[in-house]
């Protein structure tokens, strides 16, 4: 925390309310947002497929365009459309 000393009452204070409002967040999701999303029905198998791929492509991306820059060259802009299915039966 900044090179602050973890032992000061007042370091201690705030890692203490961070704690509380992560234990917090995680326990409105686990009660609110699962829920909701599980009703959707979406298949989260395919989506955590899709969301992988992305971020290979843009991880490629990302370095050929470093290469690019490194010769003078324009990075370049991609828009990939997605969309995610309902959960097929029995999944």
């Amino acid at each position: 925390m900044n090179g602050k000393d973890a032992s000061r009452p007042m370091v201690r204070a705030h890692v203490t309310v961070l704690k509380e409002y992560v234990e917090h967040h995680v326990r409105e999701e686990e009660k609110e947002l699962f829920p909701r999303v599980e009703k959707l029905e979406l298949d989260l198998v395919a989506m955590g497929d899709l969301a992988l791929a992305l971020k290979q492509q843009m991880m490629a991306d990302v370095e050929a365009d470093r290469s690019n820059q490194s010769k003078g060259q324009q990075a370049t802009v991609r828009v990939v459309p997605v969309s995610v299915s309902p959960r097929a039966e029995g999944a």
